[in-house]
């Protein structure tokens, strides 16, 4: 932190993962190596901006870390259709970084909010491209229409609901379990020997099953 002319204290927060959700593991998202080598230069300043593919592959992640309508709710769309408005997306490019990192499901309702309620510049080749699972996606987005896509504050699900809805945003069921049991160096633990290492394990499935804010 630091403090300003006024008296008040500007927070920095730094972290080395784009995303960093409980449910989105490392390896569903760039790597913090590869996103500093792929940065912006901004003239004049030793500042770095993320390239305009992976500032919306980040921004769609966000989105999803939400539940796309919990709190700060309907500005994690309003983010979405900013950078689409005012940049030049590769969409072939973006679409391709999407498939390769498993997460065309999360990323694709992204698209599709913004697009149906703020009519973003979102392509429909690139809507169709992502949709692998029709039926799975009309499932998930009927969902949020009952939680409500406004009052991010309010309680939108039940323990039990919100958990489903998680596991669903998973392209499939190898991507579930990879996040369910992630490899040893995600968990920050690397010395604990084998026939300890289900405790992690176990504290993990705990915490995802437990640990929740108040308007799941």
């Amino acid at each position: 932190q630091c403090l300003l002319p006024n008296g008040n204290y500007l927070w920095i927060e730094l972290q080395c993962r784009s995303v960093s959700g409980r449910w989105i593991q490392p390896d569903q998202e760039p790597s913090t190596e590869y996103l500093f080598s792929n940065s912006i230069a901004i003239d004049g300043s030793s500042c770095r901006l993320l390239s305009p593919v992976d500032n919306l592959l980040q921004v769609c992640l966000h989105t999803a870390k939400h539940s796309y309508v919990r709190s700060p709710g309907f500005r994690l769309h309003t983010d979405v259709d900013r950078i689409v408005k005012f940049n030049d997306i590769n969409w072939d490019t973006f679409c391709k970084k999407v498939e390769d990192l498993h997460i065309r499901t999360p990323v694709y309702l992204s698209l599709l909010i913004p697009k149906n309620l703020l009519d973003s510049g979102i392509p429909d080749f690139v809507l169709k491209r992502l949709n692998f699972s029709p039926l799975k996606h009309l499932f998930l987005q009927n969902w949020l229409i009952n939680v409500g896509l406004f009052g991010p504050h309010d309680k939108k699900w039940s323990r039990i609901g919100f958990i489903i809805f998680n596991c669903m945003l998973y392209d499939g069921l190898g991507d579930f379990f990879k996040a369910l049991f992630p490899e040893k160096k995600f968990l920050g633990v690397k010395n604990m020997k084998g026939k300890f290492f289900f405790i992690f394990y176990f504290k993990r499935i705990i915490d995802l099953l437990f640990n929740r804010s108040k308007n799941i």
